[in-house]
Formats: structure tokens, sequence, C-alpha cells
């Protein structure tokens, strides 16, 4: 669909493809880190790839910690054949005690290449490093965190305001970040007064470290936000044809026990997410393991050893 830039799909991956081939004929990289395909998800890479057959630019391909396996993926021989042919090495980030030894050996005997296993890449703790976040004054109980819309957001939102709503808000307050206006306006205007609805922006990182539990999308950058505030999480799984989502939040629950809760968004009622909430609202905070977030350090040693290879 045409989105806010006027390209619709192929024009952009179009554009996209021409930019990334003209960069590299110019700048001419020694190293390239290349996340999810090889070849992009609209293949966009293939002129790069192309431009830098005859140079020495090493290519490295990022993988998640459950790599998707519908449609176009990192599982298909079509990717096992350009990363054996063009990629020197892979980054697995993923932690194989949460994940299990299983998918890194697959993702070894597939691609046939060296990959690394790096951990979590938290873009929290990527943050947090740099910035000292002020100590906050609001009294949340708790966030809701909406990353991006879809055509079920508007039912999924106004059931958990639902549920809510059943539990007694009270004088505590819920943030709701990142819902689009267009999606919100009418369930803002009916809502209870203990709701804060608001774009992302600064506070919100710090406004999760607080809070007593979080309700997010299942997404590998949202799940890993939860980790580093070490709040407890309901999961809301979105009714997508990969399946990470549902394997990630399932190993999640798995490993991590009670602060952890998951749902399928398709079958999301008020009473299913009420319950869930009563049970994270008295769990403890995760404990998480020294080194789980730190896969970005990790990765960055590897591309060095790559470039002073």
């Amino acid at each position: 669909m045409t989105g806010p830039s006027g390209f619709c799909h192929q024009t952009l991956a179009l554009v996209r493809s021409q930019l990334l081939a003209e960069m590299v004929a110019r700048l001419r990289p020694r190293c390239v880190l290349v996340d999810h395909l090889p070849l992009g998800k609209a293949n966009e890479l293939k002129s790069a790839l192309k431009q830098t057959s005859n140079s020495s630019t090493r290519w490295v391909l990022g993988v998640r910690a459950i790599p998707g396996s519908g449609g176009e993926s990192v599982w298909s021989a079509k990717s096992a054949t350009i990363v054996r042919q063009r990629y020197v090495r892979g980054l697995w980030y993923g932690d194989p005690v949460i994940h299990g030894p299983m998918i890194l050996s697959s993702l070894r005997e597939h691609l046939g290449i060296p990959i690394v296993s790096t951990g979590f890449v938290s873009r929290a703790a990527e943050v947090s490093s740099l910035d000292s976040f002020p100590s906050t004054n609001s009294e949340s109980i708790g966030v809701i965190s909406l990353s991006w819309a879809s055509v079920a957001t508007h039912r999924t939102l106004a059931t958990l305001l639902s549920a809510l709503r059943s539990l007694g808000l009270g004088p505590q307050r819920w943030h709701v970040f990142g819902a689009p206006t267009t999606e919100i306006s009418s369930l803002q205007k009916s809502s209870a007064t203990g709701l804060i609805f608001s774009p992302f922006s600064p506070g919100f990182l710090p406004t999760l470290r607080t809070a007593h539990v979080c309700i997010t999308y299942a997404g590998y950058n949202s799940i890993t936000d939860c980790l580093w505030a070490r709040v407890p999480v309901l999961l809301v799984i979105r009714d997508l044809q990969e399946t990470e989502q549902s394997m990630h939040a399932n190993s999640l629950k798995r490993f991590f026990g009670t602060p952890v809760d998951c749902v399928r968004e398709r079958s999301l009622t008020p009473e299913q997410v009420t319950e869930a909430l009563k049970r994270l609202l008295s769990a403890e905070r995760m404990r998480l393991a020294p080194g789980l977030l730190t896969g970005s350090d990790t990765a960055a040693r590897e591309l060095i050893d790559i470039l002073n290879a």
C-alpha cells in the first residue's frame, strides 16, 4: 500500500536497491552487517552484493533469536545459497540457555558459515548506557506498549482497557504508549481518568522500568525492552504468517515462569487479560543472568575481528 512517502511498496524497494548499490560502489566498505535476510526483505541488496562481487567486502548476517519461518525466510534454500556464496560469518541474537541449542546448530548447518551466539541485542540497554534517566514521580502501575498498528489494534486496545476497568484502576495510573491517534481517539475520550495516552518519547523507558507490569506485542525489540526493565509482562501474540512471536513468547514463558505470560490477539478477551494481570501483578521481577543483554557488545567485537583479519 502507499504510505506517507508517496511510494508504493515496489517503487520503494527499487529506490532502496539503487541507493544501497550506489552507497556500496562509492564507499567501498570493508564490512557490511545485514539483519534478517541476506538479500533484504524485498531483494534490495541484490545489486549491492553484485557491486562487491570482486572486492574484499566482508558480508555478515545478523539473525534474531527465533528467525521467522513464513514466506521468504533465512531457512529457505535461496537464503542458504546466497549466504554460502557471499557471507563470511553470522551473528545470532539469541541465548542457547533460553532458546535451546537447536536453533543455533540448525542455522550453522543450514547456512554453512561460522555463527556466533551474541545474546540479546537490547535497544533499551544501549540507550540507558548513554543516558541516566531521571527518577519518575508517576505512580504508574503499568504500561501498555503498542509499537505499531494493524487492523486489529483498535479491538485489542479496547479489550485491554475493558480488562483494566474491571480490575479497578483507582488512583494509580496506566500509561498507553505508541498507539496512533486515529485508533485511540474514541477510546481515550471514554476511558478512565487513570489512563495516560502518549506517543513514544524519552519518558517511555523510565516509566517502563518503574512499572509493575507491561502489556506489549511479542516482537523482539518489545521483548528486550521488558527484559531490560525486568518487568513482569503480558505478551500479546499477533496473528501473523510467521510463527516467530509465538515461539519466542513461549520460550520466555518456559524459562522465566510466573513473570511472563502470553495471549493470542486473535482470541483476546477482557476476562483472559484480567486473569493474566492478576497473576502478573503479584509476580516478582525477572531475574537476568549477567551479560544476557550485551549482544551488541559481542556483535561489535566480532565485527572488529572481521575488520582486523
